[in-house]
């Protein structure tokens, strides 16, 4: 591994190999690659795991043949720090535009950009010049088209179990899932018995942060004493992508023998916690949905805490998937908000998820439907999910993709 520099610049702070950090020192004007292999730039927001993950498994068969520099910032970049040690690092907040100038001072014009689950990073980037390549996992969900990413130099969407992508196949490639395989089908053995695993993924919602934490309190309030007190589990572990969750633990469980709280952990070490574990409380993130799908898991689905995990849930339910717990009013909500844009759409959520995580009466339900559950494994395979695994592999068109743009 090579050993890494902390470098700080007055727009950001940059991780970068020895080597590059030798180049910035003799006063380079830009993160040009520095090696034999092409330079790309990986674009990924702070916005949970998912875009991060969508990332990773899109560029699984050429990491070792471009020298990377990613962007991003927060529990997104610690993630890939984590999966991508020898690339170069930049915090750069991309989910807020304010922040974009800073890249065009550490990009070289014309660069190649990766983007991930950032349409509108991937609109200004095409505008100032930059050869950009989008990845997006949310595809089905937007309700307009962007048509300033028809001058991408690839466009490419994951294919969707509730509904057709919505929008023209000529100006964007539709994929199967975008999940590392190799990863997630490992064989590892059977489920440990009487253990069990509640995930969050990266617990990052823009604006949002503090309904996170109270959602996660309020999961792992009913999902502890289900787990330990009604499923008699010797082991219940508790993973998401912040640094303070162990202090999101209820005081009675922090110490609990019981309980075992991780932080970040690795893509692998997660996808072994997986199906290592008999009783799964998980996140209904889209990534999350295709993983254990792939790993042949049969998860409780949390009821989610934003837009698009409310979605997601109701098109699994709907696909013949009978594993997941909503909110009491979550089809009225589903309903109501039908077309409208996520930005309003999560506004009338965030409202009405702060009121039900603050009612005593909704925590106690939670846990009685948790203690309730009769088969945690119930067999539910939706052929909906399996019916996109005929379509391209995402990382066989992104190497595609960029064998053409440095060829």
């Amino acid at each position: 591994m090579q050993a890494l520099w902390t470098i700080r610049t007055n727009e950001t702070t940059i991780i970068a190999p020895a080597a590059r950090y030798r180049q910035w020192e003799k006063g380079a004007d830009s993160l040009a690659a520095d090696s034999s292999r092409p330079g790309i730039f990986l674009e990924v927001p702070d916005f949970g795991f998912g875009p991060a993950a969508t990332a990773l498994a899109a560029i699984r068969q050429v990491i070792y043949q471009y020298d990377w520099t990613v962007v991003s910032t927060g529990n997104a970049a610690a993630f890939l720090r984590n999966e991508l040690p020898s690339a170069t690092h930049l915090e750069l907040d991309t989910w807020k535009s304010s922040q974009w100038p800073a890249f065009n001072r550490l990009a070289p014009r014309k660069a190649i950009v990766i983007s991930s689950g950032n349409p509108l990073f991937a609109e200004w980037a095409i505008g100032e010049g930059y050869r950009v390549g989008h990845l997006d996992a949310l595809d089905w969900m937007w309700t307009e088209e962007r048509r300033e990413l028809t001058d991408a130099e690839f466009r490419i969407a994951q294919a969707y179990y509730g509904t057709l992508n919505r929008f023209s196949s000529e100006t964007r490639e539709i994929a199967r899932p975008m999940v590392d395989v190799d990863i997630w089908s490992e064989q590892i053995g059977p489920a440990q018995s009487r253990t069990g695993l509640i995930a969050f993924g990266g617990m990052s919602l823009p604006g949002y942060e503090d309904l996170v934490t109270d959602y996660a309190r309020w999961i792992l309030t009913a999902g502890l004493r289900s787990l330990i007190e009604h499923y008699d589990c010797t082991r219940v572990a508790i993973v998401g992508g912040r640094s303070d969750l162990p202090w999101l633990v209820p005081p009675n469980w922090r110490e609990h023998p019981r309980v075992q709280t991780l932080s970040r952990v690795s893509r692998r070490d997660y996808a072994r916690l997986v199906r290592q574990s008999e009783y799964l409380l998980v996140s209904p993130g889209l990534a999350t949905i295709y993983e254990c799908y792939v790993s042949n898991t049969r998860p409780v689905y949390q009821p989610g805490f934003n837009y698009s995990m409310i979605l997601q849930l109701r098109d699994l339910i709907a696909a013949g998937y009978s594993n997941a717990i909503t909110w009491p009013w979550h089809k009225q909500f589903v309903n109501s908000i039908a077309g409208i844009p996520e930005v309003a759409g999560l506004q009338l959520l965030q409202a009405q998820i702060s009121e039900s995580i603050h009612d005593d009466v909704a925590g106690i339900q939670l846990s009685k439907t948790l203690s309730e559950r009769n088969d945690w494994s119930e067999e539910c395979n939706p052929s909906a999910l399996a019916n996109l695994w005929s379509l391209p592999d995402s990382a066989t068109l992104v190497a595609h993709h960029l064998q053409r743009l440095t060829g």
